[in-house]
């Protein structure tokens, strides 16, 4: 086992390796990647990679998009000064319809909320859409990939259904449209 910290030079040997792999043509190479960034990170290495990590937010692959999402949340809890670079981004990850890929970015969003609870007003805009989604899984019927004992997609109910991220409707900042899709 081998014991690093901050200052090993060793790490800019890794954060290398980590910026070749997430260039690679294969979307497992990438993930890998993606997931030592997200374990991994420290603020320099982060300096460095978030460009590379935050490409990934538009993949094709799922898979690969939901990494890139958990490793900006690393990245922007070790420098939190590139978050309001990143708000636009994940925005778009909340409109993703694949569900591991909005379970990540609603994480994103909490932490995003917690580093810097002034962009609020530049997040509150989805939340209607979050409480439309979280409405339609209620409302829908059996769906084989995410049913869970005949529960649609439990996880993302929990997500958020979570005060944590409703918060804001609770402090009263939501337009009027949003408080009238959570009556229906």
């Amino acid at each position: 086992m081998l014991l690093l910290d901050e200052r090993t030079e060793v790490l800019t040997l890794v954060t290398n390796s980590l910026k070749n792999d997430l260039h690679h043509e294969s979307q497992y190479v990438v993930g890998l990647a993606l997931t030592s960034v997200g374990n991994l990170a420290t603020a320099d290495m982060g300096r460095v990679l978030v460009s590379d990590v935050s490409c990934h937010l538009g993949s094709s692959n799922a898979h690969v998009r939901k990494k890139a999402a958990l490793a900006l949340i690393r990245i922007l809890k070790r420098v939190p000064e590139f978050v309001e670079d990143h708000t636009s981004s994940i925005v778009m990850l909340l409109k993703d319809r694949f569900h591991g890929v909005l379970i990540a970015a609603i994480q994103l969003v909490a932490d995003v909320l917690s580093l810097q609870a002034d962009l609020s007003t530049k997040i509150i805009q989805i939340v209607p859409s979050l409480v439309k989604m979280l409405r339609n899984l209620l409302n829908l019927g059996y769906s084989p990939e995410h049913d869970v004992s005949g529960i649609a997609d439990p996880f993302l109910q929990a997500c958020l259904s979570s005060a944590r991220y409703f918060h804001l409707l609770l402090l009263g900042q939501v337009a009027e449209g949003a408080c009238s899709l959570w009556k229906k």
